[in-house]
């Protein structure tokens, strides 16, 4: 629907009619004026198409990620433990382990092509263990749910510390070769 311009009502409109309204009213902005946003549930080529969009057809260098915002803790928490503030594994990963332990995401809503990636590697056997309060999408797939009370993500790891330490399960070569102040 397009709003007609003579009686202010909305009517149906081609698609040809539609593209138009939207170019007229893109063309009211400057470059400067103008951002856009894309998004991790795009694959690579529809990120890259929106970029491309942006600085070419509206001239504007104002290219964001919603990733910037949701996961600037994380890649500052990575880089200064791995040195780079990078994921630390591939989609392949996913697709190939024996267990999924899940905390603090929605894949089948935030990450659609890691979901995809951990579909595969349930269908091949692989243990899904969602941490959520919320029964998600991603906590629908789960073979184990636990659903601890919001806020309380920092409490449930330090139990799952404490279950590794007592029962003898720290891997003491890796502590011992990668970690300080442990």
């Amino acid at each position: 629907l397009i709003k007609d311009k003579a009686t202010g009502q909305f009517k149906t409109a081609t698609w040809d009619e539609a593209l138009a309204v939207v170019a007229e009213n893109f063309a009211k902005y400057k470059p400067d004026e103008i951002a856009v946003i894309s998004s991790a549930r795009c694959c690579n080529e529809d990120n890259y198409a929106m970029q491309k969009f942006a600085r070419v057809v509206l001239k504007t260098p104002n290219v964001d990620h919603c990733a910037r915002l949701c996961h600037a803790p994380t890649v500052a928490g990575l880089n200064m433990v791995f040195g780079s503030g990078a994921s630390t594994n591939s989609f392949d990963d996913l697709a190939i382990t024996d267990c999924l332990f899940i905390i603090g995401s929605n894949n089948f809503e935030a990450h659609p092509l890691a979901a995809r990636r951990m579909m595969q590697a349930k269908a091949k056997g692989a243990h899904v263990i969602v941490c959520d309060p919320r029964m998600t999408p991603t906590a629908k797939q789960a073979h184990l749910h636990i659903q601890h009370y919001p806020g309380t993500d920092i409490q449930l790891l330090n139990c799952l510390m404490k279950q590794i330490i007592e029962r003898g399960w720290v891997d003491e070569e890796f502590v011992k070769n990668r970690t300080n102040g442990y």
